[in-house]
């Protein structure tokens, strides 16, 4: 093996391969998870290969004196903004035709930071790519094109300057930055899941394997190389599929075995032979030219199938998204990337200016659309409160949207997604899992927030805790929708994060005692006369209550709960027997606290209904409608009377 000072050529058809064997992992894995559970590595691939061309295109114009700044900037643009401009227009346009509004805003938000690159840093303040949020969300696979574009505008620069420099220190200089994203990957991984999977400085040493992989050349016998190609590809697979998944640390120290294995194999791919099949098979050519309009088409069609044909049998939907994706992806190819390729600057310019203006029109038609929207709730609940205040996560947000608090005349809300109404106690967020944004110390702070407020306010007349209780106490079943552990820990706690820590005997006693002395010191510092404790809602499946809402909108469906597969009366008592005993003992300890539990209001005997007198109770899969708060709050009132 030999180290080259200057790369030859930018375009080889190994690459290609590569691109095409990359983007089939993450078609498969957004087809259907369970297919291929770690087929979004898949991305991580696309990192380091970006690396690699990037590396060699400028490379090769410093050396040739060639290289300019806006020549490299324009050839960036005209050949990947017109495809994600289409792709983003046509996915804000079917999402206003076929989204609720509440998911249709979130379009359009994204949209707007996708435009300008930055949506890898809105997903990041907005939720986790692996969350069920993130599963209606057509724009969320562009998070790697934020990440990638952000390379390609500053590194270019690091790069240049670190070639005034003499080969020594330029090593140095590389080998330093490729040692501190390393370190600093592995280290968010742990701690910070969220952002070091999102966020670039955490990717960039994905990007110099990349450059590696430029550098370094095989001698030696060429013959087998192609088959040495295909068993480094297949071995990826094997770990895509029996190793790597969602609830891993990523990227971290496990994306650096994944980098090493791709390096390997744009090593090797230089010198395989034109003639050999790896360089000649025109499918493996043809789909790699198309990979980057085929990963732009295929997550906003597997986003709108899931929510269109929620109920539909997984094998039927997941080959429909997985072949649907790659034919429109062909077509986006085709029509917009291919053609768009040798644009103009002045072109483009008028392109920029326009796009953002279109955007704009339909975001200005949606608002206008939801305003004169005569579907709302007409579920009446008279208010003659004067002051309502509500405190706790997602789970207490919601009853914002309650009639009751509506018309109070002084509202106060206190809440943060995922932030436990828990005084002087925190949470790690899935701690097993670690998919979770790691939100403490944000949680921490709106807490202290809280607590201080509440000090000085006036008593309130009635004051509602929610929270999802079943992370801290739910019990893990097969037939439960949605597992989750949260570890809780008090404020003086001192130790190593528990990331680290294998599940420990006693874990559920531990979280029972603070989840106790939460609440009572959340209690003890709350002034109303009288305080609502909403206990668990029942969890149905994501698929479940997308089809209930597709159900509706068709006049003849019956059975809609049976057919939706609701979940039954028994499954959600067995997962809520500890979460609602310890709330009812705390709840006894107050005369001014009554506990509502949302399962004894909507569930039989048999069932844990989605709909009910034709309306439906969830918003999604684990959060009330305001026709399902309404109703809580309808029975709570009617208790203190």
């Amino acid at each position: 093996m030999e180290f080259l000072s200057k790369v030859n050529g930018c375009y080889r058809n190994d690459v290609q391969a590569l691109r095409a064997f990359s983007v089939f992992l993450v078609l498969i894995f957004h087809a259907e998870p369970s297919w291929l559970p770690g087929g979004f590595l898949g991305v991580d691939i696309f990192f380091t290969i970006s690396g690699f061309v990037i590396y060699r295109i400028l490379v090769n114009g410093i050396y040739d004196n060639s290289f300019s700044f806006p020549k490299f900037y324009a050839r960036r643009i005209t050949r990947l903004l017109p495809a994600v401009s289409v792709t983003i227009l046509l996915s804000v346009v079917l999402s206003v035709i076929i989204l609720p509004s509440e998911l249709v805003r979130e379009s359009v938000n994204s949209a707007v930071w996708s435009f300008f690159s930055l949506s890898n840093f809105y997903f990041y303040f907005d939720s986790g790519y692996f969350s069920s949020e993130a599963l209606d969300k057509p724009l969320l696979h562009l998070w790697s094109l934020g990440v990638e574009e952000q390379f390609y505008l500053f590194f270019p620069l690091v790069l240049f300057l670190a070639f005034k420099l003499k080969t020594s220190f330029r090593m140095v200089v590389f080998f330093i930055l490729f040692l501190s994203s390393l370190s600093l990957s592995i280290y968010q991984s742990m701690y910070f899941p969220e952002a070091a999977f999102f966020l670039p400085l955490s990717r960039v040493f994905q990007f110099m394997l990349g450059m590696i992989g430029a550098h370094l050349y095989f001698k030696g016998n060429t013959r087998n190389l192609s088959f040495y190609w295909l068993t480094v590809v297949v071995m990826i697979t094997f770990l895509a599929f029996f190793y790597f998944d969602e609830t891993l640390f990523l990227p971290g120290w496990r994306a650096l075995i994944l980098g090493l294995l791709v390096v390997s194999l744009l090593v090797i791919g230089g010198s395989i032979p034109a003639d050999s099949w790896v360089n000649r098979n025109r499918l493996l050519q043809y789909f790699g030219n198309a990979s980057y309009s085929i990963y732009l088409a295929h997550w906003p069609v597997a986003v709108f199938l899931d929510y269109r044909y929620a109920g539909t049998d997984s094998t039927l939907l997941g080959f429909s998204k997985f072949f649907l994706g790659l034919m429109l992806g062909c077509a986006l190819y085709h029509l917009v990337e291919k053609k768009c390729r040798g644009m103009n600057l002045k072109s483009v310019f008028i392109y920029l200016i326009a796009f953002p203006f279109l955007l704009t029109f339909i975001a200005f038609v949606f608002i206008l659309s939801v305003e004169n929207d005569d579907t709302v709730v007409d579920v009446e609940v008279k208010s003659d409160i004067n002051s309502f205040t509500i405190i706790g996560d997602s789970h207490a947000r919601v009853f914002s949207f309650s009639d009751l608090y509506i018309g109070s005349k002084e509202k106060i809300l206190h809440w943060y997604p995922g932030c436990a109404p828990l005084f002087d106690v925190y949470k790690i967020y899935n701690v097993k899992a670690n998919i979770g944004a790691v939100k403490t110390e944000k949680c921490i702070a709106k807490k202290a927030a809280w607590k201080d407020e509440l000090d000085k306010a006036q008593t309130s007349e009635i004051s509602l805790i929610a929270s999802r209780w079943d992370f801290y106490l739910g019990e893990r079943s097969d037939d439960a929708p949605f597992f989750r552990r949260d570890i809780l820990k008090s404020m003086d706690w001192v130790g190593m994060t528990v990331v680290e820590q294998p599940w420990r005997k006693g874990w559920k006693d531990e979280n029972m005692k603070l989840l106790t002395t939460g609440l009572y010191n959340l209690l003890s510092s709350m002034k109303s006369e009288k305080i609502v404790l909403v206990g668990q809602v029942p969890l149905q499946f994501k698929k479940s209550v997308k089809c209930a809402k597709k159900m509706l909108e068709d006049t003849k469906s019956i059975n809609i709960n049976k057919s939706c597969n609701a979940i039954s009366r028994e499954t959600f008592n067995n997962s809520n027997v500890t979460i609602s005993a310890l709330l009812k003992k705390v709840a006894g300890s107050y005369e001014n606290v009554i506990l509502v539990e949302p399962g004894d209001i909507f569930c039989d005997s048999d069932i844990c209904p989605i709909v009910k007198n034709g309306k439906l109770i969830y918003s999604d899969n684990n959060h009330l409608s305001q026709y399902g708060v309404n109703v809580v709050l309808e029975h709570a009132m009617a208790m203190f009377n």
